[in-house]
């Protein structure tokens, strides 16, 4: 039952994104720097990939760890896409090819973040006492 509460941080994070991408843009507080918009998605989309992994792990033992990256990696570009696809319908937001690209590259890095964490061998040997996950 305490491994179910791992899917928590995800829900949450989910929620957060969802949150700040419905509010208008001249709503929110500007960033002095300019052109840190795509960082700032590749960094907000690590985190999302990363949270996702351990919500999948939390509820599933993948066979493998491709299955695992490869449904943690799906997770996140379905909800890139659904958030830019959202942001369409915002007023002052748009839907931007270029933030989904920053998405992309957001989880794939968070996913390697995950790999290196050693994270997955943790939750693994808790679960079952071994670590099958090759």
């Amino acid at each position: 039952m305490k491994r179910k509460l791992l899917v928590l941080p995800w829900l949450l994070y989910s929620g957060l994104i969802y949150i700040l991408s419905s509010h208008e843009l001249d709503k929110l507080p500007k960033s002095t720097i300019l052109g840190w918009d795509k960082l700032l998605h590749v960094v907000e989309y690590s985190g999302y990939s990363f949270l996702a992994a351990v919500a999948v792990l939390s509820f599933a033992l993948p066979r493998n760890r491709f299955n695992l990256y490869l449904v943690a990696f799906l997770m996140t570009l379905f909800f890139g896409a659904s958030d830019e696809f959202h942001q369409y319908f915002i007023p002052g937001r748009s839907c931007s090819f270029y933030d989904f690209v920053a998405d992309f590259v957001g989880g794939i890095l968070g996913l390697i973040i995950f790999q290196k964490s050693k994270l997955v061998n943790k939750l693994q040997h808790d679960n079952t006492g071994k670590t099958d996950c090759k």
